[in-house]
């Protein structure tokens, strides 16, 4: 009789704990956060780099928008999507820029945005020095040119807290998050014209994302 009523009590015990818990953030934020893109905290902007044997070509696009989800006690199954307008890219050279905007490489008109679909964060660390600071890599699916491909991408977060000063930029809690990563040309089908990807633009573009939100704005 003893013994069952041991292993009843062990059974209630391993039926009601959690097998897995997520990463908080610690800093007495509770609940769902929803981030909005938002150039108030700062200039959301993608830089990309192609540096290739014959030329190399820096640029940026700020045509950023989007909105994300954050647990608060569970930062693991953050989600969201971040869009880049396409015709917001520059190279510095106009006429550059509109071969860039063709058919024959990211055609602007057709395929308008590059987005980034987060499904998760895997590997999170969080440390708190002025505020909190979450590393981890962000899955989910990046799309460009019309394909979709599954990557991880590593981020670096700041999450702040709403205060006087905090208030001056935007309402709410403010975020911002960096990211570098690379993406080969062919893997999106970008082929360019005249066999000049691999001599004059490079097979692989380097980019660097840098992201403001706040959770108060709408």
């Amino acid at each position: 009789m003893k013994k069952r009523f041991m292993v009843s009590c062990l059974s209630a015990l391993v039926l009601s704990t959690p097998v897995w818990a997520g990463t908080g953030l610690n800093n007495g934020v509770a609940g769902q956060k929803i981030v909005m893109i938002t150039d108030k905290v700062g200039s959301n902007m993608m830089k990309f780099l192609s540096d290739a044997p014959l030329e190399k070509i820096a640029g940026t696009a700020k045509g950023v928008s989007g909105q994300f989800t954050i647990d608060a006690s569970n930062l693991e199954a953050t989600t969201g999507t971040i869009t880049v307008q396409v015709m917001s890219m520059k190279s510095g050279v106009s006429k550059r820029d509109e071969h860039m905007y063709d058919e024959e490489w990211l055609d602007a008109e057709k395929f308008p945005t590059i987005t980034f679909q987060v499904l998760k964060l895997e590997g999170v660390q969080v440390t708190s020095d002025n505020g909190i600071t979450i590393k981890a890599q962000a899955v989910g699916k990046f799309t460009l040119h019309g394909v979709s491909k599954e990557m991880k991408i590593p981020i670096t977060m700041k999450y702040v807290k709403e205060s006087e000063a905090t208030k001056k930029r935007a309402a709410g809690d403010l975020v911002m998050i960096n990211a570098n990563f690379s993406v080969a040309l062919k893997d999106y089908n970008v082929k360019g014209k005249g066999g000049i990807v691999g001599s004059k633009v490079g097979e692989t573009i380097q980019l660097e994302a840098a992201l403001f939100g706040a959770t108060g704005e709408k």
